[in-house]
């Protein structure tokens, strides 16, 4: 099983591979119901935030921007 920080890791990875963006514009925080780790990405406005499972799989993304 992953570490709260691999998840964190991998979150952070993803938004800069989607965006460009900086990893350390994302925070790790706990999740509700079946998501254990929320990394949430970005400004207020433009905020991702992706979702990960206690086995460290993606669950969703919300916040993504139209393309």
């Amino acid at each position: 099983m992953p570490s709260e920080t691999d998840v964190i890791e991998a979150g952070a990875a993803l938004y800069v591979a989607e965006t460009g963006g900086d990893a350390t514009e994302c925070v790790g925080v706990p999740g509700t119901g079946l998501v254990w780790i929320a990394v949430r990405c970005g400004a207020e406005v433009d905020a991702r935030v992706y979702m990960f499972s206690r086995q460290g799989s993606l669950m969703s993304l919300e916040g993504e921007l139209p393309t």
